[in-house]
Order: structure tokens, then C-alpha cells, then sequence
């Protein structure tokens, strides 16, 4: 299945992915402290 695809594409459909978690990663990253604030205070 994905050797019918161009490896151009896969190439592209990876780096897409690596970015999207990246920005994810830091998405999540920044509001981890305000996260942990928050199970910190149902305790």
C-alpha cells in the first residue's frame, strides 16, 4: 500500500507529522504548570 505512493509524498506526510507533534508537544508543554495548578487544587 505504501509503496504506491511517491516517496516525495511520504517524505512530506512525515515532516507534516514531526511538525504537527512539535507544535503539539509545546502546546502541551506551555500549559502543563496551569494543568498540575489544577490537579494541585482538587487535592
Amino acid at each position: 500500500m505504501s509503496a504506491a505512493i511517491p516517496f516525495s509524498a511520504q517524505l512530506i506526510n512525515l515532516f507534516a507529522a514531526v511538525i504537527l507533534l512539535l507544535a503539539f508537544a509545546m502546546l502541551a508543554q506551555r500549559r502543563m504548570p496551569a494543568l498540575v495548578n489544577l490537579f494541585a487544587l482538587r487535592r
